[in-house]
């Protein structure tokens, strides 16, 4: 992705720009893990200098290479709280 664009004038109004995943099933990702590997491999494809945000609702998917992943990319992650994910 080409890093030489000019910075939008909008960028300095940007808080977070947040990724909503709504709770995903095991016909959508067996297990955590995998998840993780496809965000990661979304989130090396966006531009740098932003700040990005992750929120999930599977509570299983909180695990250590998640965390890890949302450390390397600066990106922040959260959960959602409700029946399947703790505050």
């Amino acid at each position: 992705m080409p890093t030489c664009l000019p910075e939008p004038p909008f960028k300095k109004n940007v808080g977070i720009l947040l990724f909503e995943f709504s709770k995903f099933y095991p016909s959508d990702y067996q297990h955590g893990r995998d998840f993780v590997s496809d965000l990661d491999k979304f989130l090396g494809q966006l531009p740098a200098g932003w700040p990005y945000g992750v929120e999930i609702r599977n509570k299983n998917f909180l695990h250590p290479e998640y965390l890890q992943l949302s450390s390397s990319t600066a990106s922040r992650t959260s959960s959602i709280p409700g029946p399947e994910c703790p505050p």
